[in-house]
């Protein structure tokens, strides 16, 4: 018999070493994804095949765009092709509500390295096809991008870079970010929650102007830069990447 159920807060680790099991993506940081799990926004299933996990996800509510976002999908690899839309579609809303309005998910593509949860929430690249069943469809394409810092622009000149305790001075660089650039979903304020729950939450300041949010994760000798929301009309994008590298 197979059945899915919500877990609770205090079965973390089982839906954790789900996830190392069956994907090809490492867990970087346990405590950290148990935080995630945590989230008062966070709602974790796992799927039960005679009494043995073989298959969760996780869904973050977005309050703020009254959104989700898909942000991690595990499943045994025997049961993948079988078992992976009906997993899908119990997670997600069966229609839209007043609190609800959209899901996103985003979807790694073949090749592309990934971060693994909880600071990288793209979905491995074979569960693409499954989301479009599932009535997802394709919204925008985003790249993998290198900016090359010179001498002369890497001094952050008038920039400092501060912790913020709270996302609230910041909500607005968000959505006018988001307007200008059509990007607002929830993988980026579930992103910047996420930050401020862990006390990782920063800003790059311009006198007593917020001129980018984004989040810096200590992983051994490795920094994890998160999500950044920018202006780069106000300020060019290699001096504020200046004032967060230091």
């Amino acid at each position: 018999m197979m059945f899915n159920r919500r877990l609770q807060s205090s079965e973390a680790d089982l839906w954790l070493d789900l996830y190392e099991k069956s994907t090809e993506r490492s867990l970087q940081n346990r405590d950290a994804a148990r935080t995630y799990l945590n989230s008062p926004n966070a709602v974790t299933y796992v799927t039960m095949l005679d009494n043995t996990p073989i298959g969760g996800t996780c869904v973050m509510r977005d309050p703020t765009r009254l959104a989700m976002l898909l942000s991690a999908v595990a499943i045994d690899r025997e049961h993948r092709d079988r078992l992976t839309y009906s997993l899908v579609k119990s997670s997600l809303p069966f229609f839209r509500t007043v609190a609800i309005r959209d899901v996103d998910a985003l979807v790694c593509k073949e090749g592309h390295p990934s971060l693994g949860f909880p600071y990288g929430i793209e979905q491995e690249p074979w569960i693409h096809d499954v989301l479009l069943r599932a009535g997802f469809k394709d919204e925008q394409e985003l790249t993998y991008a290198q900016v090359d810092l010179d001498e002369s622009r890497q001094r952050g000149v008038g920039l400092s870079l501060k912790p913020l305790s709270h996302l609230e001075p910041g909500r607005e660089l968000v959505w006018e970010v988001g307007r200008k650039t059509g990007l607002a979903n929830s993988a980026t304020w579930t992103s910047l929650h996420f930050a401020q729950d862990l006390g990782k939450l920063y800003a790059v300041t311009s006198g007593e102007h917020i001129i980018m949010l984004t989040s810096m994760h200590l992983l051994g000798s490795k920094m994890i830069v998160g999500p950044v929301v920018h202006d780069s009309r106000n300020v060019p994008v290699e001096s504020a990447a200046a004032a967060i590298l230091g």
